[in-house]
């Protein structure tokens, strides 16, 4: 089966060549197995989230290893494919698909003039009330950090859906913040039946 320890390896494969290092955020039970499954990446730093407070503190965390921008790719987030090339400062990956099952377990992302206006977390679509495929918020964000700030002022629950609301803040507040779209296959791993299509994607 997939290891939760195999995933980081995954992830420093994917954006290899496109970031000069990595941060892996791991919590104190976790710490030495992740260590030692990523001991051969030089490039690697790690940061120990203390308390499970979601995923906007645990973002909080490598706040002082992070200079300008960086890419979140959450651990439990797999794709394979490509995003769409171009220089940006804030956004989210955006997979379009008619997937409502996928959706519902990520967020939905509502888009105007190629800017991000609304983003929805686990909207609960059915399809008698949608026509025609969604556009899937996935588990990789670009940020710079200005979004350190907004994380520290954020009013909402930490806790599951943090990051979608610290992100909805961002644009309240008047930041563009770009969908950066992806064709491929993703999956957001969430019960025992996504771990065969996890799989699939990790050979």
């Amino acid at each position: 089966g997939v290891q939760t320890c195999a995933l980081p390896i995954y992830i420093t494969y994917t954006w290899s060549g496109i970031v000069d290092n990595y941060v892996v955020i791991v919590s104190p039970e976790n710490e030495e197995a992740i260590r030692k499954y990523l001991r051969k990446v030089r490039t690697v730093e790690f940061v120990v989230q203390k308390e499970p407070k979601g995923l906007a503190d645990a973002i909080l965390q490598a706040e002082p290893l992070i200079k300008n921008r960086f890419i979140v790719n959450l651990g439990d987030c797999l794709f394979k494919g490509e995003f769409a090339e171009g220089e940006l400062e804030l956004g989210v990956g955006v997979w379009t698909t008619g997937n409502l099952l996928e959706v519902n377990k990520s967020y939905l992302v509502d888009m105007q003039d190629r800017a991000v206006v609304h983003v929805r977390e686990k909207p609960s679509l059915h399809p008698a009330d949608v026509s025609g495929p969604q556009n899937c918020g996935m588990g990789v964000y670009f940020f710079d950090t200005r979004v350190f700030d907004y994380i520290r002022h954020y009013k909402g629950d930490l806790g599951s859906g943090d990051l979608t609301g610290v992100i909805q803040d961002m644009i309240n507040a008047g930041e563009e913040v770009t969908p950066v779209m992806f064709k491929g296959r993703y999956i957001n791993v969430t019960s025992p039946e996504d771990i065969e299509k996890a799989e699939e994607i990790l050979q």
